[in-house]
């Protein structure tokens, strides 16, 4: 989320709001919600910088789970996968950064282990390629989950209009 950083995406912040919206409604309705950290030596994922922080507003509450993740699937934590292999839920929403990488990585992950993903797309963005900037390339890689995960938006979760900034 910030700006002159690794991996900052352009055009942030209405995905942003819209993992603000589905975050709120999943409290809300006292929806399970699981909150993956990406830790690792070296200058990106360093637990000691203070970029290894959850985002502003997005800090886990006491009771929700968090798992801490070393590759882009959050399948890499032993942790999540022994969760999601326990799990009682039909339905599993998948949001958030990068889509070309974490999110792509831990869908296709799961449905090779047999679970099915909806993966919001409006709350999703992925980083920018030598041929696509950030939105083309969420659009190239979202057909690409499409065939291992359901689309939906985050209005098709929350069932009112998402937040557009």
């Amino acid at each position: 989320t910030t700006p002159g950083r690794p991996f900052h995406l352009r055009g942030i912040d209405g995905p942003i709001a819209r993992c603000r919206d589905l975050l709120a409604h999943a409290r809300e309705n006292q929806w399970p919600v699981a909150h993956i950290r990406h830790i690792q030596s070296g200058h990106l994922f360093n637990p000691d910088l203070p970029y290894a922080r959850f985002v502003e507003g997005f800090e886990p509450l006491p009771h929700e789970m968090v798992f801490t993740k070393s590759n882009l699937s959050c399948f890499s934590s032993a942790d999540f996968a022994r969760f999601m292999e326990t799990a009682r839920t039909d339905q599993v929403f998948i949001a958030g950064f990068n889509t070309a990488m974490c999110c792509l990585s831990t869908i296709v992950e799961g449905f090779h282990r047999g679970h099915r993903f909806s993966f919001v797309q409006d709350a999703s963005l992925a980083r920018p390629t030598p041929h696509a900037d950030e939105h083309q390339a969420h659009v190239h890689v979202t057909d690409v989950i499409s065939l291992y995960a359901d689309i939906t938006y985050t209005g098709g979760v929350t069932g009112r209009p998402a937040t557009t900034t």
